[in-house]
């Protein structure tokens, strides 16, 4: 089974995870706001799929680690060296009171 093929089912299954218990985490994960110019939702929905996407890619490095070293090796630099970034913008979606500021330097740290 190739990489992107398991980082494609990690991320679908963690969606549907996310989507299906999504009333155990939507006190705090769902965007209530429903209000405004850019939002469409009918319904609150979860902000943190990003967990699904990294967990498909962690998924994919880890099964990458196995089959090519050298390539995991380099790869799993750039997802630890986005982390900082990842983990702020989670931080933002989960209590929405991380400012513009704070994600722009985790974002600097990030490029660093």
């Amino acid at each position: 089974m190739s990489a992107i093929l398991i980082a494609f089912l990690v991320s679908a299954l963690s969606c549907l995870a996310l989507l299906r218990y999504k009333h155990m985490h939507a006190s705090f994960s769902a965007d209530h706001d429903l209000d405004g110019i850019q939002k469409f939702h009918q319904t609150p929905v979860p902000r943190i799929g990003g967990i699904a996407i990294y967990a498909g890619l962690v998924c994919a490095l880890v099964y990458r680690w196995f089959e090519n070293h050298d390539i995991a090796l380099f790869a799993s630099t750039l997802v630890l060296c986005a982390l900082p970034c990842f983990g702020m913008g989670l931080l933002e979606d989960l209590t929405k009171r991380i400012g513009v500021k704070e994600r722009l330097v985790a974002t600097g740290i990030s490029a660093a």
